[in-house]
């Protein structure tokens, strides 16, 4: 058996403020797995209207306290040197299969994007396929699509499928002080 090893290192989500002042109330970001497990050892940059980066990194609940240093833009990224996709079974097939089929459709929005394996808003076969070439070690990445997405929770409840990954907008997603992100692994469904 052929042991996969992954470096991943990618800038996966800027928020940014489009208001011309950091006139900015602290907040926190919080960022969690599609089943609400916290995502620690995140790294985060923050950059305030003075271009000063603060750079820190998530705890074990998957939260840093951004303050109002992340006025302009905070921005994450993950690294890794664990196989991406060890977590990917047979299960996530027949999961993603039965939502295909209408028989257990996804009721989290975040699962819609981790079961998208090509990247073309739509749940299909082919992103079956893609899976599958995974799990049998035929490929070691998707053709189309990044091992894993960050996405900022409220961004994606009403269209999943498209949304945006960089420049979304900071204000409107500040609830009760807090900006909660997905942390998306591509296929991990169970």
């Amino acid at each position: 058996m052929v042991q996969r090893i992954f470096l991943a290192y990618f800038v996966c989500l800027s928020i940014a403020n489009a208001q011309v002042s950091c006139m900015v109330e602290p907040y926190k970001i919080t960022i969690i797995a599609p089943d609400g497990t916290p995502v620690s050892n995140v790294k985060v940059s923050l950059l305030d209207q003075n271009n000063q980066v603060e750079i820190t990194y998530t705890d074990r609940n998957g939260q840093i306290d951004a303050g109002q240093n992340g006025c302009v833009r905070a921005s994450f990224e993950y690294m890794t040197t664990d196989p991406i996709f060890d977590k990917l079974t047979t299960l996530d097939l027949i999961l993603i299969q039965r939502h295909i089929l209408n028989l257990t459709p996804f009721q989290n929005n975040a699962l819609f994007i981790a079961a998208d394996a090509n990247f073309d808003g739509k749940i299909t076969a082919s992103d079956l396929t893609d899976f599958r070439k995974i799990i049998l070690q035929i490929n070691q990445t998707l053709p189309s699509n990044k091992s894993f997405h960050f996405a900022v929770k409220e961004s994606i409840l009403t269209n999943p499928t498209h949304f945006n990954e960089t420049n979304v907008l900071l204000l409107p997603f500040i609830k009760n002080d807090e900006v909660v992100v997905y942390y998306i692994n591509m296929g991990n469904i169970n």
